[in-house]
Order: C-alpha cells, then sequence, then structure tokens
C-alpha cells in the first residue's frame, strides 16, 4: 500500500507540473486577450471590448480590468517618464532601471533584494506581484468603485477552481499548491515578457516633455514580427506599440 501510494504520488507530480504549465500559459493567454479588449482594439466597440475584457481578466486572471486600464492608460500617455509612467512605479521588488533602484538604497530590505532580482524575477517575484493584484489591489478597487460585474466574474472563477479542485481530490493544501504552481507559471510567462518594454530603454526625466511620437518610436519596444513570437507574446511588441 505505501508503495502504491507512493508511486501514485510521484506519477502524479510527473502529471501535475506540466498541466500547471499549460494551464498557466492559459492564464497568460488570457491576459494578452483582455489586453486587447482593454485598448477598444477586441471588436472596434468600446462597451463590448470592456465588457469583455472584464470578463477575460476576471474569470481567466482573478484581476479587475476597470483597475488596468486606469493604470495602462497612464503608461501609454508617458511611457518611461518617471513619475508618470505607473508601469516604472515596482518597488520595492523591482527597479527595471539604476534609477529606479538607487531610490532603494535607504532600505535595508531592497539593499538585500534588489540585488537578487535577475533570480527571483521569473521563479518568485512575478508570483508575489500577481496574488498581490488578485487578493488585495483588484479586489479593493472593486470594492472601492462598485464594479460588482467584476467581483461576479472573480467569484466565479474561485469557485469553478474550488470544484474543479475538490473533483479531483485535493486536500486544501494540495489545491492551494496547484493554484500557486499554475500562478508561478502564468505569471512569469507574461511578466517576463511585459518586462521587456521597461528593462533596457532610458527613462525620461520627470520634468522633461518629448513629443508623442518620439514617445513611440524611443521609449517603446517594437520587435520583427515572427509567427512564433507573434503568438507567444499576443502580438504585443510585433506591431507598433504607441
Amino acid at each position: 500500500d505505501v508503495y502504491k501510494r507512493q508511486l501514485f504520488y510521484y506519477g502524479s507530480m510527473f502529471t501535475l507540473v506540466p498541466l500547471c504549465a499549460w494551464l498557466g500559459i492559459a492564464v497568460g493567454r488570457c491576459g494578452w486577450l483582455m489586453h486587447e479588449g482593454g485598448h477598444i482594439s477586441l471588436t472596434g466597440h468600446t462597451k463590448l471590448d470592456i465588457k469583455l475584457q472584464e470578463l477575460i481578466y476576471g474569470m481567466g486572471c482573478a484581476m479587475s480590468g476597470g483597475w488596468w486600464r486606469s493604470q495602462h492608460n497612464k503608461h501609454h500617455c508617458t511611457p518611461q517618464k518617471l513619475k508618470h509612467d505607473v508601469d516604472l512605479d515596482t518597488l520595492p521588488l523591482i527597479a527595471f532601471n539604476k534609477i529606479i533602484a538607487g531610490k532603494g538604497k535607504k532600505s535595508a530590505f531592497m539593499r538585500f533584494w534588489l540585488p537578487l532580482q535577475g533570480y527571483l524575477f521569473g521563479p518568485l517575484t512575478c508570483l508575489i506581484v500577481a496574488l498581490g493584484w488578485q487578493l488585495y489591489l483588484h479586489p479593493r478597487f472593486i470594492i472601492r468603485t462598485n464594479r460588482y460585474f467584476e467581483g461576479v466574474c472573480i467569484a466565479t472563477r474561485y469557485a469553478i477552481v474550488a470544484a474543479l479542485s475538490y473533483a479531483a481530490g485535493q486536500t486544501v493544501a494540495q489545491a492551494v499548491g496547484t493554484y500557486l504552481l499554475v500562478h508561478a507559471f502564468g505569471s512569469s510567462y507574461i511578466f517576463v515578457n511585459f518586462a521587456l518594454s521597461h528593462t533596457h530603454l532610458d527613462v525620461l526625466d520627470a520634468d522633461k516633455h518629448v513629443h508623442w511620437a518620439q514617445y513611440g518610436s524611443d521609449y517603446t519596444v517594437d520587435i520583427t514580427p515572427h509567427l512564433f513570437t507573434d503568438w507567444w507574446m499576443g502580438y504585443l511588441l510585433s506591431l507598433i506599440h504607441i
């Protein structure tokens, strides 16, 4: 019996990890798809795209489309501009450039953590950020702004996850572990690609102003289209990313 239980456990693990990776990619794909909805470029109909974005982001990622739109539009207005591009406001966990990193020198935690971000970003930091969004930042935004539809989408997602975990015979600890593993893959997939928009570009001083076309040419990233990278990155950087 002990041998059979061990065989079942290790067999399940060999099955579970690829399955969690596949589900993580699916979570990331929901992120790319909702991105198009948030930019009103999914169907081209504003109200429909916004509702689709909120549905996809809520059900697929347990996050708020309204919060995303409020932040992401600020990013596109002034990409890579200090104190204006909210995507650069990443401390204490991440610093995409040396100017942001310099702000962490007064903190003992950041002096310890930031030199390790090259090793921790994919496997750990991305998951911490995703959980912070799912469990605190986005629910708080939904409650404060009375976004009931988004709340229902997220609650439905958690109910489905709980039902599937129960049907699979998982304990609470196993279900939580599986959830964390799925979102470790999913958050790493989307945030590592997202980081390409920030890690190697120059930053603009907070009091400096440039033309909107210069924001698009100098402070955003475009890549050469390719069948795989187009799919992998949800067409995010293979079009004119302005």
